[in-house]
């Protein structure tokens, strides 16, 4: 059974993009950061941001071209996506700190709040519901255990309540502190 599954995964070279699942709520930062280079002259003369994305860029290639594909290959990439999110946002204070406008900044960071927020009350929803969606059929099992529906749905107010603080933050500049709310946000859902 396992060689079905790696052998599905080697049809598929874009296997590794489930990467970026998992720096969700930064998925769209590191979609912004993975192509500045190549619109950005800045970019490509900064060694730290040109290291973080060669880094990114090229592991994740040899790793799609390679025939043999495991989850775990993916660890490497992680810091590398980190470091990628990471000078995106700095690119982004340093620009608002200067009143320069970012044009693609403020349509990606609405997008970015607004997924959190409808995020926020679906993760509590679906802890609340999810025996019912296995009662239905539509689940085979109940996926998040040990959380009672009272404390879903105030953790999912707290999410929400985040996301919209971030939203006003981005707003008013204070990218810092938006990306410390995202953080905040990734850790509160990375509990359930």
């Amino acid at each position: 059974r396992e060689y079905v599954y790696i052998f599905e995964m080697f049809k598929n070279p874009l296997a590794y993009t489930v990467l970026l699942g998992l720096v969700f709520p930064w998925t769209l930062w590191l979609g912004a950061g993975a192509v500045m280079p190549l619109v950005n002259r800045e970019r490509r003369r900064e060694p730290g941001f040109l290291f973080s994305w060669g880094w990114l860029i090229i592991l994740l290639l040899l790793l799609s071209l390679s025939p043999v594909k495991n989850k775990r290959y993916l660890v490497p990439l992680l810091p590398a996506a980190g470091l990628l999110v990471a000078h995106t946002w700095l690119l982004l204070q340093d620009k608002m700190a200067a009143a320069r406008e970012c044009r693609w900044a403020r349509p990606l960071g609405r997008i970015h709040w607004g997924v959190l927020m409808l995020a926020s009350p679906l993760a509590g929803l679906f802890v609340v519901l999810q025996s019912r969606l296995v009662a239905a059929g539509v689940l085979s099992q109940v996926l998040v255990v040990g959380i009672p529906p009272l404390l879903a749905m105030i953790a999912a107010a707290a999410l929400l309540g985040i996301a919209v603080a971030g939203w006003k933050m981005q707003n008013k500049a204070r990218v810092h502190g938006a990306a410390i709310l995202t953080a905040l946000w990734m850790l509160i859902a990375a509990t359930f």
